[in-house]
């Protein structure tokens, strides 16, 4: 029976080839383009046997919403700013800072990513993450509903909250706007609050 220590050992080294796997998919999409993400190319990128992405993945579209999921995973790890010891506001001004940070970093990334059609996987791993940013937003308006400051109905709130903090509306504050990504936070807060909430 093989010891405790080489098993955890083995459970990590599994996990971190997982982790270069993904991270390699992703940089192919970037560089390449999603259509030259065969599983062949993104084996000899992360320097590792075809089989092993056989191992982990069965299909190009499951390995490409699994690299998808850990993006949301690593930010859902990352940020810390849905507590409702925090006022409202601070609330949603750090949610459009987090998200705005991450629109940003992973620009290239997104643009191609979320144009990608006909894998129901990676269509499913994107509802995912839209679907916590939505939960999150959520959370914060009903905790603001709950103090007597919104200005709209819950569910109008929650919808133009969810829909200014897409990427699709941060791309278009930065390129048909003409912001700079570093103003695209202080903007976008300020308009949500001034629609959303009845003081600040």
């Amino acid at each position: 029976m093989p010891r405790p220590y080489s098993m955890a050992r083995r459970a990590l080294l599994t996990a971190a080839t997982r982790e270069r796997v993904l991270r390699a998919a992703l940089e192919l999409i970037v560089a390449l383009g999603p259509d030259a993400m065969t599983l062949q190319a993104v084996a000899e990128r992360a320097d590792v046997a075809p089989g092993t992405i056989y191992y982990h993945f069965s299909s190009r579209d499951q390995l490409l919403a699994a690299a998808y999921d850990m993006l949301r995973v690593e930010w859902e790890q990352r940020e810390a700013w849905a507590t409702n010891e925090t006022a409202p506001a601070a609330q949603l001004r750090a949610l459009i800072r987090s998200l705005c940070q991450d629109y940003e970093g992973q620009r290239a990334l997104l643009s191609v990513i979320l144009h990608i059609r006909g894998s129901e996987e990676l269509a499913e791993a994107i509802a995912r993450v839209r679907h916590v940013r939505r939960t999150v937003l959520t959370s914060i308006l009903e905790h603001a509903q709950r103090l007597g400051l919104l200005r709209l109905p819950l569910l109008r709130a929650v919808a133009l909250a969810y829909t200014l903090t897409s990427f699709a509306s941060w791309q278009n504050l930065v390129e048909e706007m003409g912001l700079a990504p570093s103003e695209v936070p202080g903007e976008l807060s300020e308009m949500l609050l001034a629609a959303l909430f009845r003081s600040c």
